[in-house]
Order: C-alpha cells, then structure tokens, then sequence
C-alpha cells in the first residue's frame, strides 16, 4: 500500500512538473518585468491546482515566454484570464478541425496558439467570436478551401482604406470595416488561427522597382507556406494584385512569435521575436555574401552591415545584420541591387553592389572616403512572366459584389452594450437623428453628423459621449427622444453647454480614433483631464476657464446669452488656444493604443503632492529616473505602453517613460509633446519650447547646427517639379547607415529653402524611376558645419526623365 501511494504521489508530481520546454530561465525574466503583476500572470502554470491541462499550461508557458511588455500591462490578459482562454480555444482546434492532426506541435505553438499578430493594442475576444461564426462555414471543407473560405469572410467585413501607421485590433477592424494592409493582415491572420489554421505576417521593407512596401498573409495547407491578399479573396493561393511586384522584391520578411525552431532561413532573432527569410518563395534568388574588415584588412565580429534600398527618392535602410566571428554575413535575397553600408569607432564604408557582385568586401575607412560614389544606375529584379490557368469567372465576380453590399449594409460591432446592437449589428446614423437632437443645441448638426459617419461602427460610443446615453433602437430603427426625455438630457452633466465642451474635445480625434475610442476611455479622458479639472465638470470646466467664459443662464438648455464655441474661443489668443487643445487637452500623446490613462496619474499625483510641482520640474525628473526601470531589449511584437501603463509597471522603454512624463505634464496643465521634427521631448515654459533632458535617454554627442540653403540647380520641368520624399531626399549618416533627414515639406523645392541641421555628412540623392523600376541616382555629398552655411543645389538627373 505505501508503495502504491509513492507512485501515486509521482504521477501526479509528474502530471504538474514544469514541461521540459528549456523556457525557465526566460520565464524567470519575464516574471522580472512583469513586477507585482507576476504571481496573477504565472498562477495557472505553477499551481497544482490549475484548471488547465498539461498541453494547455505548456501553451501558457510558451505565451509567457515571449510575452510583450505591453501585454503584462493590459488588465484583460492579467485579471481576464485571456491567455489562458486563448490556449483553451486554440487547443480546440486541433480536434475540431480535419486539418488539426496536419499540423505539428512546433508550427501550432508559433503560428496558431499565438495571441497576437504584431503591434495591434486588444489581443483578446477575437478568438472565441471568430470560431463560432467561420467554424460552421469551414468545418466541411479541405484546409486549402478552408483558407480562402476565411479570407471571403474577412473581405465581407472589412476593406482597404490608408490611415496612420498605429495598428487597430481585429474587432476594431470588423467594427470600422476598414483598415490599412497591416490591419486587414492582422485581421486575417486572426481568422484563420481561430479555426486552427497556422498564418503568420509578411511584408518587403520596401519593394525595389517602385516606392512604398506592402504587408500580406502568409498562411499554411496541406504541409506548405502560401500567400495571398488579406481581404481580397481569389479563387485559389498565391494569387494576389502584388504576385507580380513580390517576384521582384530584393527581400521578403515572416515573422514568429518566439525562437524559430522550423527549416526555413532565418534572418535574425529581435525583441522575443524571429524574422525569418521567405524571400525564395515568391521569385528567384541568390546568396550575397559580405565580409567586414578594419582598415587593416581584419575580420570585424559581431558588427551590424545594413542593407539599403532605394526608395521614395532616398536610401532607406531594409535590414541589418550582424557578422559572424569571422566577420561574415550572407542574404538571400532578390536578383538586383543593394546599397551596404557599416561603421565603428568614426570609420565607415557606404558601397553600392550590383547583381553581379555576390562576394563582397567592406573595408572601414574615414568617412570621406564614401563621397567618390556620384551617380548610380540602381537596377531591381527583373519582371517575371507568369502563366495564369485559373481565372475567376462571373459567379466569382459576383460573390465579390455581394461581399461588399454585406459589408456595407449594416456596420458590425461586436459591443455589448444594451441599445447599440441589434443581431450583432449597428443601424448606421442618418441626418434627421443629428438635426432633431441638435435642434436645441446650437452645433452645426453636418458637422455632427460627419463625425458620426467617420467612426462607423463605433458611433454609438461618440454619441454616447455627447449625450450621456446610447442612442435607442428598436426593430424600424432610431427611436428619436419624447418631450420629457430631452428634457431629462439636457440637465445631464451641463446640458447644451456639457455638450459644446465635449464637442470641442471631440474634435481632436482623427478619424481613426474615433473609430477606435471606447465611451470608457472618452469619459476618462474627459472627466480627469487635469488635476485642477478632475471633478465632475471635467472638460466643460476646463474649457470655461481656458477661455475665460463668464457662464450665465441655466445650468441647462439654451439662453440667448450664452455664446457659441467660436465665441468664447475667441477670448483666448488664437496660437494660445491651440496649444491648450493640442498638448493639455488632446488625449492622445503619439502612437500609444487608445486607452485610458489620465485618470491614474491624478490619482497617483494626488498621492505623491511634492511632485506636482518643482523649478525645473527637478524633482519629477528625479522620480522618474529612481523608480522606473529602464527595458532595454525592446519587444518587436506589442504596442508602446499609455503613461498609466508605464506607471503601474514600473517599467518600460526610454519611449515610454518620457511619454508618461509627457502625460504627467499635460494632466499639470503643462503643454508637453515629442517635437513633430526631431522628436525630441519638450516641456512649453517661458513662452518657448524647451527641450527636456530626464536623464535616462543614451546621450548622443552634442552638435551643434549649420544652415543648408538648398535651390535647384535647373529650370527644367523635371528638377522644379521633383517632390521632396518621393523623387528626391536628404540624408544623414548615423554611425553604419544612412537616416531621412524630414525637412517638413512634401511639395517641390521651388526657388529655395533653409533648414537649421546638426553638424555631420550629408546625402542629397534624387532620381526618378523608368517604366522598368531602375533608376539613375545621383548623390550629392555635403558638410554641414558648426554656425555655416553650405549651399547646395538639387538637380534631378538627366538621363532619368519620366518617360511620358
């Protein structure tokens, strides 16, 4: 009997050990920066009494392992269990799909069981209502049709549209109904893992024979990688608008969530992420092999050699990669040329190599030695003729149209809340809804309703904030307020005049935040927009007093006396009122995800009083420096943190932490920003920007600036009509590579222009594209030196007109 109770006792040891996964030591990291939040996020997979199964707590530990900053921060994965759902519904799959049993352990864990895809802010909910809408859609068919059935789905709920380069979540790409190629990429890749198929992001830095770079899906069937468009659906893989350009790309890049354990090339491990080479699967290529040498001819180990391309009228940097102990590096890539670049310790070597040069010494010289380089004829891959035996036919075309009208006829919105969703869809807002309740208003009811248009399925939300109460809808749509309905309204949180100020605030959002700004995160934005202002008035007070509004009348409805919003803006100087809206006011910082954040840094400045104000600001400084710590192996994958994500950690990038001081500024009613130029962090003190310096950013060694006073040189059409960033670019050199130097404009050059730069070597290159993609560069060398002025001339070349 006591034998029998020691195996006993082993088994279930055994059923509860740490998996032999080789993950402790990068656990035992991650549960460093994950602070106080550890024992909630590691709970599951170190308790015997875990709900979890073993394959289920591997997942969890495989999760964890490479978990992102942001993710330890983001209070659904740490109080909501997400993880741990998300292996349950991942693991699912792979009995309920006929294609479960295709796919390994190794190719699951990396490219099914992953949470998230790259930079979206939400990782949770997607899994569970993408599975119960596609798996009865999928469930008959073979995994190949399976694919492109997800991708038909994806397309019947979310097109194309441009917009800045911050992710949005897949359900707020479902909400929205569009995105840019990243996020209709997430969003497939999403789909497509739900139902246990493994997926994975794709992109080319930058194509070689035209401007701009694209980023797709990758997904697997049938024990093979294809590709295709993310809500483009076509009859059959590797179809897609870019099968063409991707043939001639000079590099193609996939990336795996964690360490790569599969046969495929790999380009570098960065950031708990591995970027892998698939740049063979869509064209021919050829193995470019580098050696790196001192001035002396010895090899250089572990130094990084950057590989350029040009593009948008400059040479952009596509990847970096470092030597080996013999100082060697090699790239698959594309049939064309590059320009490689390296540097150490003030010596440099910029060299362009053409298709012909597969063996390539760099040897570091002075810097100088670069500027023999004048003119270049850059070549990219050469067109590939392709045959195409499967061609859509007019059912196809159909089910396409059919796709878009779903789309667009009612707007989805995956909420929750009572009166915004009717069978999973949102009634779309219409004029006579906005005029009837603006009638007492006083706001400009198109303008409203514009507002309403461009946050789609998120409307709901903005209105919500406005009124303080969802719009009602019953089964024939909008249900408008009755007499004594609006009448209650009207004396919520200020009335005519609460409404006029969260208007106002309103107006500071993009289009794509309102598209992805929760009710919750408005109203903390609004209500705790500063120390002085957090109370129940919120913004309204806030904006009272910035312009100096003498308030009279009721607290509620519409007065003769009371002005408009264009009226009292008027009280404030014009530059002042903007900055207080910009910087105090705007509730975005820069590209942190759309959360909310003022309303934990006036708690916490509630709390610690002697920070809230000092000469200099010395003493936050100081605060800032002693207690957040300072992670320097920044994750690819994840989001930037909020300020208030920041703070709870304790913990975050040199990026995060002057974004939380910014925040902290800004609730102070201190204009704070990162300058739209140099991105440096300023503070608005003795009516100027000044520069702020927290004491924890690497310091780069002060310079000072000269004047570049730059014409064109010709009067041909082809040099005045050369746009900045797109025919022609300037550019500095840092260390190993060339970096775009923004000189604010866009337009062609004109007459002249000068700009204040910092001391170093420069490049002008300028050259426009044939119809083939090659290009004649020509690249003009200058010095900017300390209190000069170098004048330099901008000539498009010659030989390289546009052919009409």
């Amino acid at each position: 009997m006591r034998y029998l109770l020691i195996i006993l006792l082993a088994a279930w040891n055994a059923a509860f050990a740490q998996p032999g996964d080789g993950l402790d030591s990068l656990l035992n990291v991650q549960r460093t920066r994950a602070g106080a939040r550890a024992d909630t996020l590691f709970q599951q997979v170190n308790s015997k009494n875990s709900p979890l199964r073993p394959k289920e707590i591997a997942d969890v530990r495989f999760l964890l392992g490479y978990l992102p900053l942001a993710d330890f921060a983001a209070t659904d994965i740490l109080y909501g269990g997400w993880l741990w759902w998300n292996a349950q519904f991942a693991e699912r799959t792979r009995t309920e799909f006929t294609w479960g049993a295709q796919v390994s352990d190794e190719m699951f864990r990396q490219f099914v069981l992953p949470h998230r895809v790259t930079q979206e802010p939400y990782v949770h909910g997607w899994r569970p209502m993408f599975f119960d809408e596609l798996a009865p859609r999928v469930k008959n068919l073979s995994m190949t049709e399976a694919a492109l059935e997800v991708n038909h789905w994806c397309h019947e709920h979310a097109t194309y549209r441009p917009s800045d380069s911050r992710d949005q979540d897949p359900l707020t790409t479902i909400r929205a109904g569009v995105g840019r190629c990243e996020e209709e990429m997430i969003l497939a890749i999403c789909a497509l893992r739900s139902v246990g198929i493994p997926a994975r992001q794709c992109y080319t830095p930058y194509w070689a024979h035209t401007d701009d770079n694209h980023a797709w899906v990758e997904v697997w069937t049938d024990g093979e990688w294809h590709y295709f468009g993310a809500c483009e659906p076509d009859v059959a893989l590797d179809r897609a608008w870019f099968t063409d350009a991707a043939a001639r790309t000079m590099l193609v890049v996939s990336t795996c969530y964690g360490k790569y354990k599969g046969e495929e090339p790999v380009l570098r491990e960065v950031g708990r992420t591995t970027l892998i080479n698939s740049t063979a699967v869509y064209g021919k290529t050829h193995t470019v092999q580098v050696k790196l040498e001192d001035h002396s001819g010895q090899p250089i180990a572990k130094q990084p050699v950057v590989f350029s391309l040009f593009n948008y009228g400059s040479i952009l940097p596509a990847i970096s990669l470092e030597t080996d102990s013999r100082g060697e590096v090699g790239l698959v890539c594309g049939l064309g040329d590059w320009f490689i670049s390296a540097g150490k310790e003030e010596k440099a070597v910029f060299k362009y190599i053409s298709v012909t040069d597969t063996n390539v010494i760099l040897r570091l010289q002075h810097p100088d030695s670069m500027r023999t380089m004048n003119s270049v004829e850059f070549t990219p891959p050469p067109a590939i003729q392709r045959s195409d035996s499967v061609k859509p036919d007019s059912l196809f075309a159909c089910r396409l149209s059919n796709e878009d009208k779903i789309r667009e006829s009612f707007w989805k919105t995956w909420a929750v809340e009572e009166g915004i969703q009717i069978d999973s869809a949102c009634w779309k807002p219409d004029s006579l809804l906005v005029s009837k309740l603006l009638s007492k208003i006083g706001l400009d009811s198109a303008n409203l309703y514009s507002c309403f248009i461009s946050a789609r399925g998120n409307w709901g939300n903005l209105y919500k904030y406005l009124f303080r109460t969802y719009p009602e809808i019953d089964e024939e749509g909008f249900t408008y307020p009755d007499k004594a309905r609006q009448a209650r309204f009207e004396i919520v949180r200020g009335g005519a005049y609460g409404v006029r100020a969260r208007w106002q605030f309103l107006q500071q959002l993009t289009d794509k935040d309102k598209r992805d700004f929760t009710f919750d995160v408005l109203d903390d934005h609004s209500m705790h927009i500063t120390l002085e202002h957090e109370t129940m008035e919120g913004c309204e007070g806030f904006y009272w007093r910035v312009y100096d509004l003498e308030l009279s009348g009721p607290s509620h409805g519409e007065s003769p006396d009371v002005p408009g919003m264009h009226e009292f803006t008027e009280k404030m100087h014009s530059t002042t009122c903007a900055r207080f809206e910009k910087y105090p006011v705007a509730p975005r910082i820069d590209k942190e995800p759309s959360r909310a954040w003022r309303g934990s840094l006036v708690t916490f400045l509630r709390a610690n009083k002697k920070l809230i104000s000092s000469r200099g600001d010395k003493v936050m400084m100081k605060w800032l420096r002693e207690n957040i710590v300072i992670d320097k192996d920044r994750d690819r994958l994840g989001p930037p943190l909020t300020p208030a994500e920041c703070l709870e950690l304790k913990r975050g990038t040199v990026d995060d932490i002057e974004r939380l001081y910014v925040g902290l500024c800004r609730v102070r009613e201190i204009p704070a920003r990162f300058d739209p130029v140099s991105n440096s962090l300023q503070r608005w003190e003795k009516n100027n920007w000044l520069n702020v310096d927290l004491g924890i950013r690497e310091k780069r060694k002060v310079t000072a600036t000269g004047i570049l006073i730059l014409k064109p040189a010709d009067s041909d059409s082809a040099t005045l009509n050369a746009r900045f960033n797109r025919e022609w670019g300037v550019q500095v050199w840092r260390t190993d590579h060339f970096e775009d130097v923004d000189l604010g404009f866009e337009s062609p050059l004109g007459k002249q222009m000068n700009a204040e730069l910092s001391e170093g070597l420069y490049l002008l290159t300028s050259g426009a594209r044939r119809k083939d993609g090659s290009a004649t560069i020509r690249l003009e060398w200058f010095n900017v030196k300390a209190g000069k002025e170098v004048k330099v001339e901008m000539r498009m070349p010659k030989e390289t007109m546009k052919e009409e």
